[in-house]
């Protein structure tokens, strides 16, 4: 009994050590993946794959972990970009270039729209862009074209650049 028993826990050990070797190579690849911090998509793809070929509780559990480690280095590469963007309207007055970028950026990131919000952005790019159109509107209205290009010749030949940018980008 005891040499039978003993036989069959052989054959059951050799079966799991091809099962595992099966896997081995994709238990690599999600490791080298998350440690190169590789796009969410990327390691989720391959970690349900793994997944799907039932490799048992504790590999599965592994699986969802690293595509939880995935998407936070994702997230956060994510969250760089979302601030240059938001400084490139904030800050630069480039709204155009910034509403393009933002729209790059939600189809790339469609999986964080939760966590980063990226509609209401691409909105704030808008609206900003309408609030300075109308601003630009209003001030020409009342101000010669003609007069301010020479204000502006004027203020650089002062070397009052600041002053000299400010009044040709209205």
């Amino acid at each position: 009994w005891e040499s039978k028993a003993d036989s069959m826990l052989n054959e059951f050990g050799k079966i799991r050590a091809e099962k595992a070797k099966a896997f081995e190579p994709m238990v690599f690849q999600i490791q080298n993946m998350n440690r190169a911090n590789s796009d969410y998509d990327l390691v989720a793809e391959t970690a349900d794959s793994l997944i799907a070929l039932a490799p048992g509780d504790s590999l599965t559990q592994w699986a969802k972990a690293q595509k939880g480690v995935a998407y936070k280095n994702t997230l956060s590469k994510a969250k760089k970009e979302y601030a240059a963007i938001k400084d490139l309207a904030d800050n630069q007055a480039q709204f155009a270039e910034a509403e393009k970028q933002a729209l790059t950026f939600q189809m790339r990131y469609r999986d964080f729209e939760n966590d980063l919000h990226i509609q209401a952005l691409i909105d704030h790019i808008r609206e900003l862009a309408q609030a300075n159109d109308a601003e630009a509107t209003k001030y020409w209205e009342s101000h010669d074209p003609a007069q301010a290009l020479a204000k502006a010749d004027t203020l650089l030949q002062k070397e009052k650049f600041g002053e000299a940018k400010e009044l040709l980008n209205k």
